[in-house]
C-alpha cells in the first residue's frame, strides 16, 4: 500500500515531494530511536572514536550522574528535604545540564576544527593531548553560542 502525503510521516507542509517519496519508499526502515540510529552509524565513527569517545563519556560520567542524583531529590523530595537543599537540589541540576552541554559542544567543536590528535596505522584517531582537546579555540565559541540562546 502506497502512502500519500496526507500521512503522519508527510502531513508538514514544507516537506517536498522528494521527501516524501523517500519516507515511503523506507517506510519499512523506520527506526527512529536513539539507539538504533547509533547502530546505523557505528560505521562512520569507528576511526574517530579515540577521541569523541572520551568527551561524550566524561558527559555520561560526570553530568548524567549529577543531573539524575539531583533531579530524584528536586522532583521527589520536595516536601521532604529543607527549602535550602531543595535549592541546592536545582543548582545541581542547572550545573549539571551546563556541564552535559560543555561535553558535548567539545565533540562538536572537534567534529568542527580538530585540534590535539594524531592518525594512527591504523586509520583510527587517537588524542595527543587531552586538554587540548577539551581547550579547543572552537569549543568556547560554540559553548557560548548555544548556552547564551538555552
Amino acid at each position: 500500500m502506497i502512502q500519500t502525503c496526507e500521512s503522519d510521516r508527510c502531513s508538514v507542509a514544507f516537506l517536498g515531494e522528494h521527501l516524501c517519496r523517500q519516507l515511503r519508499s523506507r517506510s519499512r526502515y523506520r527506526h527512529t530511536d536513539e539507539v538504533s540510529v547509533r547502530h546505523q552509524l557505528v560505521g562512520v565513527f569507528t576511526p574517530y572514536r579515540g577521541v569523541i569517545g572520551q568527551p561524550l563519556a566524561m558527559e555520561d560520567v560526570f553530568s548524567f550522574f549529577l543531573e539524575s542524583a539531583f533531579l530524584g531529590l528536586l522532583l521527589f523530595g520536595e516536601k521532604r528535604i529543607s527549602r535550602g537543599l531543595h535549592l541546592f537540589a536545582a543548582f545541581m541540576v542547572f550545573l549539571g545540564s551546563w556541564i552535559s552541554g560543555f561535553f558535548i559542544i567539545v565533540t562538536d567543536a572537534w567534529m568542527q576544527h580538530p585540534v590535539a590528535y594524531e592518525r594512527l596505522s591504523n586509520g583510527t584517531y587517537a588524542v595527543t593531548s587531552f586538554w587540548g582537546l577539551l581547550m579547543n579555540p572552537w569549543t568556547w565559541l560554540q559553548y557560548a553560542h548555544n548556552m547564551s540562546g538555552a
